[in-house]
């Protein structure tokens, strides 16, 4: 389906091809009770808003099985994650 003709149908179904790749190479989980209760601690420890909680607590569930780097813009989110262990990029906002 297209939305105002701005990508021709050709493109169109290019970029649901590479979609589905990068979709694929992706990390994912779902959001469980124990994610909920991890991310509500997280929001109460480090006076995080909901769904940056929720990011934490996730990437802290993806350090159980491997380390990650999280890509983030935020000050709170950058700083609760740094106080957590995990290596934050860009270094400097």
């Amino acid at each position: 389906m297209q939305k105002g003709n701005r990508v021709t149908a050709a493109r169109f179904e290019i970029a649901l091809r590479e979609l589905d790749s990068l979709w694929r190479a992706l990390f994912t989980h779902a959001v469980t009770d124990s994610l909920i209760h991890a991310a509500s601690m997280a929001a109460r420890d480090h006076a995080l808003r909901a769904y940056d909680a929720l990011h934490l607590a996730s990437v802290m569930a993806f350090q159980e099985v491997r380390p990650l780097t999280l890509a983030c813009w935020d000050g709170e989110l950058r700083s609760a994650a740094r106080a957590r262990g995990i290596v934050v990029v860009p270094e400097q906002l």
